[in-house]
């Protein structure tokens, strides 16, 4: 069975978490979005409506998250 190794929450393999401190939230949310396309379009070459399901409510939730913002 492979391994995985899992680099501390707050930063990254190359680091960013130090970066993303400091800026406002609505930015963390469009980047957060943007990586969770990316993994939509991953998992659905992967044949488990599970995971399918799963990318698609973080999507779901992310958008949710980003209108409440913008409606501040």
């Amino acid at each position: 069975m492979p391994t995985v190794t899992q680099e501390p929450a707050d930063q990254g393999p190359d680091d960013r978490g130090a970066a993303d401190q400091g800026l406002p939230e609505i930015d963390l949310v469009h980047r957060a979005i943007d990586h969770s396309i990316d993994l939509r379009e991953a998992v659905g070459r992967i044949t488990d409506p599970l995971l399918h399901t799963l990318a698609d409510m973080l999507l779901f939730e992310l958008g949710r998250r980003l209108a409440r913002l913008e409606g501040e």
